[in-house]
């Protein structure tokens, strides 16, 4: 079963919201195109990071079309079982530090930072805001995020995000997604 509508219809769909999960997910956590303190990620490197948050995002889609999620609260619990599924299925962050690492980084960011906010609200705003609630949005935003890049550089000596001009960063709020 897909998603939304026929197959190519729900590629693109899955591939878009994966895109928009990674940026949620990786970019804006971190700051930068890589974890702190590893070498830059390589073309194929890429790829195959998108291609895990694009099988996210057929997850997140399918639960959301299965139990006919419809409000935020119940968006809610989809992002939770995104950050699990993520921090615990993919990564094993969830098992690092228990009881508290079972509510931090799945429900402490995932749920609403890539789900509500970067996945949810973004994405409702383009549709239904006028243009210049959606500027003035960006600006905050890339402000807030500016600000939050620096604990990189403040832990591992590495340059926030905003030093380092990134295609990711200058496109991630812009895209909207199919469907």
């Amino acid at each position: 079963m897909t998603p939304i509508g026929s197959p190519p219809r729900s590629l693109a769909l899955i591939l878009t919201n994966g895109y928009i999960l990674t940026f949620f997910s990786e970019f804006l956590f971190y700051g930068q195109f890589n974890d702190p303190g590893t070498p830059p990620l390589s073309a194929a490197d890429l790829l195959l990071l998108w291609g895990v948050y694009s099988l996210m995002a057929y997850i997140i889609l399918t639960l959301i079309r299965c139990y006919r999620v419809a409000s935020p609260p119940a968006l809610l619990l989809v992002g939770a079982a995104y950050g699990w599924l993520l921090e615990g299925g993919v990564v094993a962050t969830v098992y690092e530090d228990l009881p508290l690492s079972l509510s931090f980084t799945g429900l402490a960011w995932h749920m609403p930072v890539a789900v509500l906010f970067g996945w949810y609200f973004v994405q409702n705003s383009i549709r239904r805001r006028p243009f210049a609630f959606n500027l003035r949005l960006a600006s905050l935003s890339g402000l807030l995020w500016g600000l939050w890049a620096v604990w990189p550089a403040e832990v591992t000596g590495l340059r926030p995000a905003w030093s380092q001009p990134s295609l990711w960063g200058r496109s991630g709020y812009y895209w909207r997604p199919i469907g």
